[in-house]
């Protein structure tokens, strides 16, 4: 019976292949210069690879928005906020400002209760 035992090469000896194999090509000289390009791009490779996964995760968190907290008052010299008021990054004071605008009240300088009081007591009229 004959057997062909000769082909069969395991992943340990591929890998000694291969090194031998760079070390003829580059030499002994060049061989540390390539591996520290290797170890170079292995680095990138691995930072681009965190930072998408990490965006990936940041971007499938849920929003938490507290009503309770309001954003900071912009200054009065800032453009009117277009803001939808059902969209799911707007806050209170957003729409309470877009409300008030809506009925042509003046949100600068005002508490969100003012706001409200001045949009119950314009709605009712």
């Amino acid at each position: 019976m004959i057997t062909d035992s000769s082909l069969f090469i395991g992943g340990m000896e591929w890998s000694i292949i291969l090194f031998l194999a760079i070390i003829l090509l580059l030499g002994t000289k060049r061989l540390p210069q390539f591996a520290r390009r290797v170890g170079k791009v292995v680095g990138e490779y691995q930072k681009a690879r965190s930072e998408f996964e990490n965006e990936l995760l940041r971007m499938n968190r849920p929003i938490n928005i507290s009503m309770n907290n309001p954003p900071m008052k912009t200054s009065i010299n800032d453009p009117p906020i277009k803001a939808s008021t059902n969209g799911p990054g707007v806050s209170q004071r957003e729409k309470l400002e877009t409300v008030a605008r809506t009925l042509e009240i003046d949100p600068h300088g005002k508490t969100d209760d003012e706001l409200r009081q001045m949009i119950s007591s314009k709605m009712n009229q």
